[in-house]
């Protein structure tokens, strides 16, 4: 999954996220592990998120 399509998930209100005052993404914890759980029920298991991409996904302001 890429930074685009967390975001694009996020817009469409598929993916619980708010924003710190810095105007910077964040994901709820709770609402993240709720989401994981519907998709992975409906397509099956995700995979690992490695730590570049968790990186790349801080940086782009969504983590």
């Amino acid at each position: 999954m890429s930074p685009q399509t967390a975001r694009r998930w996020a817009d469409a209100g598929r993916l619980p996220m708010g924003r710190y005052g810095s105007g910077n993404r964040v994901i709820d914890g709770v609402g993240l592990s709720r989401f994981v759980r519907e998709r992975t029920a409906e397509e099956g298991p995700f995979h690992p998120v490695s730590p570049a991409f968790a990186y790349a996904l801080r940086d782009a302001g969504v983590a």
